[in-house]
């Protein structure tokens, strides 16, 4: 059975491999830093002036640093490996993939594990190319998981272990007959479908659970 892994969690993964922050985060956390900062200069108002007598704030000293420099490169091994991921043909994302390989522009470190990362799951991060419609994500399994728990949580417990597990044969089966409503994209097609119907299944009664008592359904 063919596998894809979840481009959002690789991402996800690799900006922690090689510690890339996004830049909003970033930004933020500086804004509030270079605040907390100028008002700890300003209490201390004789800590950080130069030979000259003018002030020079902590936050300043570190606007003129390397720091953010090193951060914009390893935002752009980030962005690189986002490409690579987004490819649209596997053709495409190999070939991305072997120019990160050869590029030594980047942090040693950092590189060799996005290439590492990359090297021991091509073959599930790719597997939406080789296999048409394939998801690229795990949205839509996440997405029927988070509608498992809020019905869950209204029950709040089952008394048997046994009933807890019939309940979610039950919901399971409902939401593959539920139609959907907020497909967008190369996906609008399905609004109105269900997963059952989609998946060209025929003769479907309009009572979802006279389905369930049919045998392959």
């Amino acid at each position: 059975m063919p596998h894809q892994y979840c481009i959002k969690h690789a991402l996800a993964a690799i900006s922690i491999l090689i510690g890339y922050v996004e830049r909003d985060v970033r930004r933020s956390r500086e804004s509030r830093s270079e605040v907390e900062e100028e008002v700890g200069h300003r209490r201390h108002h004789d800590v950080g002036k130069d030979d000259s007598g003018d002030g020079v704030s902590v936050a300043e000293q570190k606007r003129a640093g390397v720091s953010s420099g090193e951060e914009d490169v390893i935002s752009v091994l980030y962005e690189t490996c986002r490409k690579i991921l987004g490819a649209r043909t596997e053709g495409e994302a190999r070939e991305r993939y072997n120019l990160l390989r050869e590029n030594q522009s980047f942090p040693a470190r950092q590189h060799r594990k996005a290439v590492r990362f990359l090297t021991r799951r091509w073959d599930h991060l790719v597997m939406h190319h080789r296999v048409p419609g394939l998801p690229r994500t795990s949205n839509l399994v996440e997405n029927v998981n988070k509608q498992l728990q809020r019905r869950h949580e209204t029950i709040e417990a089952f008394r048997y272990r046994l009933t807890a597990i019939h309940h979610t044969y039950l919901l399971v089966a409902f939401l593959r007959q539920k139609p959907h409503t907020d497909c967008r994209g190369s996906r609008k097609h399905l609004n109105g479908k269900s997963r059952l119907a989609s998946a060209r299944v025929r003769n479907l009664h309009l009572n979802w659970l006279k389905n369930c008592l049919k045998p392959g359904v």
